[in-house]
């Protein structure tokens, strides 16, 4: 059995403004205050960058923030 791979064309440059996303179902929706399955859910989880994430060990870190600041009562973030 022979396997071979090739890939599709290009120039060798990276283009940062084009992102490809491969899914067995259709994407219902991309609002994420709205959304409600699961094929939408992990589209929009491949495509934003929260403020904040998990680290391999599930502890909080920071995504795209920077830093946080909390109120002086502690409800504000």
């Amino acid at each position: 059995m022979v396997l071979s791979l090739t890939g599709c064309g290009g120039n060798g440059k990276e283009d940062a403004s084009t992102y490809t996303y491969s899914s067995e179902l259709d994407i219902k929706n991309l609002d994420s205050s709205d959304v409600d399955d699961q094929c939408s859910i992990r589209t929009i989880h491949a495509v934003i960058d929260g403020l904040m994430k998990t680290d391999k060990k599930g502890n909080i870190t920071y995504g795209i923030a920077k830093s946080e600041e909390v109120s002086d009562d502690g409800l504000i973030n």
